[in-house]
């Protein structure tokens, strides 16, 4: 969901000198959003909630490459894919592969981690992956510091 009042709160920041980077699922597209720059984290399979209260709530972020090309062709963005295991590549580069006018060098892969002992254990092979792929990686660092510990 998108808040109808986030443009204009965005464009009273970015006329105070603020910087604004804009964390979206890419899943609406707003036109002449004034930001610096437009981090997107589509939602791959992985991202399939178990819980059916947590899943309707987000039936609606699934992946759309139109809406996700809008945003690449109209924004300075970064395009980060949360990795589970490398079962993920396969779907990431399909995704990639879709997206033509993705700049491969704005993207970002990040380990699936709600806590500090997960991250650590994952992240060692995602940073694999980014070697084998080009890709950069991307760091939880709220996990990394604050673990799982909410309203931190």
């Amino acid at each position: 969901m998108v808040n109808p009042d986030l443009p204009s709160l965005v464009r009273k920041l970015k006329s105070d000198g603020k910087h604004i980077t804009i964390e979206t699922a890419g899943i609406a597209y707003m036109p002449d959003m004034p930001c610096d720059l437009m981090s997107i984290s589509p939602k791959l399979s992985n991202s399939v909630l178990e819980e059916p209260k947590l899943e309707a709530i987000h039936k609606d972020s699934k992946l759309d490459l139109a809406v996700l090309g809008a945003l690449i062709d109209n924004y300075n963005y970064q395009v980060k894919f949360v990795v589970d295991s490398e079962v993920d590549l396969p779907e990431i580069e399909q995704t990639i592969e879709k997206l033509a006018n993705v700049d491969r060098e704005k993207i970002m892969l990040m380990p699936q981690a709600d806590t500090r002992e997960e991250l650590l254990a994952k992240s060692p092979m995602v940073a694999d992956l980014c070697k084998r792929t080009g890709c950069a990686f991307s760091q939880r660092l709220h996990v990394l510091l604050w673990n799982n510990e909410r309203g931190t």
